[in-house]
């Protein structure tokens, strides 16, 4: 009605408001967007079906290709051994990372440490190469996923293998903690000395 003309590349058709109506347009362009619309949605009713079965397969233990999709970039599907692996030589910078972070390296240091050392980090590719910064530190300190929990739509499956220990899990937690406590305001009141050193068991 504005006058407006639309090509529908794939077909090779012009529709403008003289020939919208017709049934050669109606057939040609709308039923091919008909079915299109109807491929899709099956695709995305299997995809979930997909994933429901695999976090069903998971709270049994049973791994399957769909949980890497959930995981970090050090977890790989092997289709011959139908198991999740870690890519070694990511899991043994991931496990530095940490070390060095437990051992009292600030995020920061860590960052400057590994750009100056010219470690790639753990999405760098053939074509980018990326440098490390803070938030991608914290990212991978605060993934549970590297201590062998899994969290998935509120569930938590303990099915995949693990990069650090949970003790080494627990203990950066409680330097992010204290670190993040450090940054906050205290309100007139003065800070205990034991204040995120002392915790309840």
């Amino acid at each position: 009605q504005k006058g407006l003309t639309v090509i529908a590349w794939q077909q090779g058709k012009v529709i403008n408001r003289d020939n919208i109506d017709t049934l050669d347009t109606q057939i040609s362009v709308f039923t091919g967007a008909a079915v299109s619309h109807n491929d899709n949605t099956r695709k995305i009713r299997r995809l979930l079906d997909t994933t429901a079965q695999a976090l069903v397969l998971a709270a049994k233990g049973i791994q399957s290709g769909t949980l890497v999709s959930y995981l970090p970039q050090c977890y790989r599907w092997n289709p011959d051994k139908k198991e999740i692996e870690r890519d070694e030589a990511k899991a043994a910078l991931i496990r530095r990372i940490f070390d060095m972070f437990n051992g009292g390296m600030g995020k920061t240091t860590i960052c400057q440490t590994l750009n100056r050392e010219g470690v790639g980090t753990l999405y760098n590719t053939k074509r980018t190469v990326k440098v490390w910064r803070e938030p991608s530190i914290r990212k991978i300190l605060l993934n549970e996923s590297y201590a062998g929990t899994l969290r998935v739509k509120g569930q938590a499956f303990t099915c995949i293998p693990t990069v650090v220990s949970q003790a080494t899990f627990d203990q950066a937690q409680l330097l992010l903690q204290r670190f993040s406590t450090r940054r906050g305001h205290t309100n007139g009141r003065v800070n205990n000395l034991f204040s995120g050193l002392a915790v309840c068991k």
